[in-house]
């Protein structure tokens, strides 16, 4: 009879106290109308709402397991303060384990699929950035962004600006078995705004015209200490062994320090020039009725050069003392080298610890 009445008053208790959980259909912490399974409301000045704490080391299994065989999202963050700077989710990790890792095993899926997907939308004028990556290590290199992939690494697209931008001291490295950076434009392929350099030839690469589907066509610029502009043509000499060679319009407007080469063709008579450049055009003299190759070489002078002029030789930087471009070719070790250090060269291509 005890019992019985101990019951009884326990079951009214928790009625009372918990009247949604004996119904199995709603149950509400701090919400007198729960509309999940579970509703938790909190209105204090601290602690958390949900709270989940599993302090066994040895127990593997998550401390919060989500398992939705619905067609909605797995779970589902609003972050409904307008004004508030806070993370939507924020994850502190003290392990060797990933902070954060998706994974998608659906192999029926067809189409293209993101395993992580982040947007923003909005109308407001100041920078928006749908994934920030930030890693700033005290040993090693800290690695902002990492894409691994067996077709692209990491893949930029914008419909209006810039789909993969580079900033620091290298802006942007790439190293590969074939094209360290392909750059593919309607354009420009590659732009530099700015100086352009290399260690090795600078070339075009084409089809062989003679064998296009098998032969590659491969000419080479040609090097100078200085910055030149070539110009070149054919001109016919009048009656009186004269003949005037206009110019572009710009010519003198981004040219200085102009030399001159003429060749006699059909005729042994040496042309000369008669008139050094005025007004864009010079004067050929020669034999009568002849024909002259001409071609002219002129220090480059536009505006970016006056305020950037070329040195051939220049002292290394403070940093790069003792180092060196191509570090192999001194029979030095990777280590040594100015952009090819061996942990540039190693590091990028490690396996994140959440790849398994």
């Amino acid at each position: 009879m005890i019992r019985s009445l101990l019951s009884f008053s326990l079951l009214c208790s928790l009625q009372l106290l918990f009247p949604n959980v004996l119904k199995a259909q709603y149950v509400g912490f701090g919400e007198a109308s729960p509309n999940s399974k579970i509703d938790a409301t909190h209105s204090g000045t601290t602690g958390s709402t949900v709270e989940a704490t599993q302090s066994n080391a040895s127990n593997t299994a998550p401390a919060i397991q989500v398992k939705n065989s619905s067609g909605g999202e797995g779970m589902e963050i609003q972050m409904n303060a307008t004004t508030s700077t806070q993370e939507g989710l924020l994850i502190t990790h003290l392990g060797r384990g990933s902070a954060l890792s998706a994974t998608v095993s659906n192999a029926a899926i067809t189409g293209t699929i993101a395993v992580g997907k982040f947007e923003f939308t909005g109308s407001d004028t100041d920078d928006h950035i749908g994934v920030h990556g930030l890693s700033t290590s005290v040993s090693g290199y800290g690695i902002g962004v990492q894409g691994n992939g067996n077709y692209r690494g990491m893949y930029g697209v914008s419909t209006s600006g810039t789909g993969v931008y580079g900033s620091g001291v290298t802006g942007l490295y790439g190293t590969g078995t074939t094209y360290g950076v392909y750059g593919n434009g309607t354009t420009y392929g590659v732009y530099a705004n700015g100086n352009l350099g290399a260690s090795g030839t600078k070339s075009f690469l084409i089809d062989h015209p003679l064998d296009p589907g098998n032969q590659y066509l491969k000419h080479f610029s040609v090097e100078s200490d200085e910055v030149l502009n070539l110009y070149r043509g054919m001109a016919v000499l009048d009656s009186q062994g004269r003949a005037t060679v206009q110019l572009p319009v710009y010519f003198e407007a981004i040219n200085t320090e102009i030399t001159y080469q003429l060749t006699p063709v059909g005729s042994p008579q040496q042309p000369w020039v008669v008139t050094e450049v005025s007004g864009n055009s010079f004067v050929v003299g020669g034999a009568p009725g002849s024909k002259v190759s001409w071609a002219i070489m002129a220090r480059r002078n536009d505006a970016y050069m006056k305020a950037h002029p070329v040195q051939a030789e220049s002292r290394k930087e403070p940093e790069n003392q003792g180092r060196y471009i191509r570090p192999e070719l001194y029979g030095q070790p990777a280590s040594m080298g100015i952009f090819t250090q061996a942990r540039q060269e190693t590091k990028p291509s490690e396996t994140p610890h959440s790849e398994k």
